[in-house]
């Protein structure tokens, strides 16, 4: 690895993420939901769905608790409930029923142009 041009890419980026920060924050809430809103579509579209469906369900599960009238600490005990407890369940019902506790993901083929 280049070690001089890490240490200029540093020089260069850092100042210049504090300075963007500094922008949106002095333009306002629209800018920073606008970065917020696009850097949320981005990571959605790169992560798995599984992974999204679950963080998503995490979400729901907390605002539906606030929104009940749940307190902080009652919403807190049951997210980290939640947190811990999920995957254990769901391998163990999979298993009851017939399934691995992990599914199974099959590699697909990546197809060569031109290959004959």
């Amino acid at each position: 690895m280049d070690w001089t041009l890490v240490r200029w890419l540093c020089v260069g980026s850092v100042p210049a993420a504090f300075c963007g920060a500094l922008i949106a924050r002095s333009l306002g809430h629209g800018v920073n939901s606008f970065v917020s809103h696009a850097l949320g579509a981005q990571l959605s579209s790169l992560l798995p769905g599984a992974l999204i469906r679950r963080a998503l369900a995490f979400v729901l599960l907390a605002s539906a608790m606030k929104t009940l009238g749940a307190s902080n600490l009652t919403t807190g005990i049951v997210l980290l409930s939640v947190l811990v407890l999920a995957d254990p369940v769901r391998m163990v019902l999979r298993r009851l029923h017939g399934f691995p506790a992990w599914p199974r993901h099959e590699q697909r083929e990546e197809s060569v142009v031109g290959a004959g």
